[in-house]
């Protein structure tokens, strides 16, 4: 029989980090994204101004796909460190869970 050791906790504390960091890549995102939609209006005409339009909206778009991966990956963290709570309970008590749950 094999054995696996995980500290829920330091999931849990994991997934808080990521919580974090999407937030600061949210507002450091948003600030890129105004300088290029900035720069964009301020170039006229020109192709500078396409440019700019043209990279604030691919900007715009992986970084809102970035942003739901983050968020995606934080939530199942914390999942995962409820779980591992959940077994370590379940193992304490000598149980075994009869339903797995669902979020």
């Amino acid at each position: 029989m094999s054995s696996l050791s995980v500290n829920p906790d330091q999931v849990w504390a994991a997934a808080q980090e990521l919580r974090a960091i999407v937030l600061e890549i949210d507002a450091v995102a948003q600030a890129v994204s105004r300088a290029l939609h900035g720069a964009a209006a301020g170039a006229g005409q020109h192709a500078l101004a396409e440019a700019a339009r043209v990279a604030g909206g691919r900007w715009d778009r992986a970084v809102r796909e970035t942003g739901q991966a983050g968020q995606a990956l934080a939530r199942l963290t914390g999942v995962a460190a409820e779980g591992y709570h959940l077994a370590e309970e379940l193992a304490r008590r000598g149980t075994t869970p009869t339903r797995t749950p669902v979020r």
